[in-house]
């Protein structure tokens, strides 16, 4: 299912050459707390991840069962935080996890890969 909305979605917004999987879906947790700084999840020319080419976020927890714990991406307004939304953005964004105030946040994390950007 998350596979569907992503080619949708790559359709519609990006144009990127998706080609295959490579990891495994990453559950998350974040407790009070808890956070992820600012990065990129495109890794050094050198590496497998130099070829990932979408990110994808898949909110677990309902919105009212935890504060803080927002998912900023550069350029985005508002990430949907409805339990089952799924975001999905190219993997050269730089985004973060802002911290967890009170309560758990739960989501699943899936990159897609294709050839290497040159």
């Amino acid at each position: 299912r998350i596979m569907k909305y992503a080619s949708i979605a790559n359709q519609a917004m990006f144009g990127l050459d998706i080609t295959t999987i490579h990891d495994k879906i990453q559950f998350t947790r974040y407790r009070e707390g808890g956070k992820y700084d600012r990065h990129m999840d495109i890794g050094e020319s050198c590496d497998i991840y130099a070829c990932r080419k979408l990110s994808i976020t898949v909110q677990l927890s309902y919105d009212k069962s935890y504060s803080g714990g927002d998912l900023i991406i550069r350029g985005s307004k508002h990430v949907p935080r409805r339990v089952g939304s799924a975001c999905v953005f190219p993997s050269f964004l730089e985004h973060e996890v802002t911290p967890v105030t009170q309560g758990t946040r739960h989501s699943l994390v899936l990159w897609l890969y294709g050839p290497q950007f040159r």
